[in-house]
C-alpha cells in the first residue's frame, strides 16, 4: 500500500464471514418464547426472523400475516 492507507472496501464488506466480524452470531439465538412471556404464534414469527440463514427468514407478506394473526 502506498502512503501507509488502508485498502478501501466497498460498503458493507468488512472482510471476513459474519461470525468473525460479528463473533456473537456464530450461535444461534436463543428462541425468543424462552425469555419472554410471549404467545405462541408471536414468539414463532420473531423466531423465524432470527434465523442464521437469510434465506430461511420469512418475507415481509409472511411476517405480516404471521403478525395479524398474532396481535390482535
Amino acid at each position: 500500500m502506498s502512503g501507509g492507507r488502508a485498502a478501501v472496501r466497498p460498503r458493507g464488506d468488512s472482510g471476513g464471514t459474519a461470525s468473525d466480524r460479528c463473533p456473537g452470531t456464530a450461535e444461534p439465538a436463543p428462541p425468543v418464547g424462552a425469555r419472554r412471556r410471549l404467545p405462541h404464534t408471536l414468539a414463532a414469527a420473531l423466531d423465524a426472523c432470527l434465523r442464521p440463514d437469510p434465506a430461511a427468514r420469512p418475507t415481509i407478506a409472511e411476517l405480516t400475516t404471521a403478525l395479524e394473526s398474532a396481535l390482535p
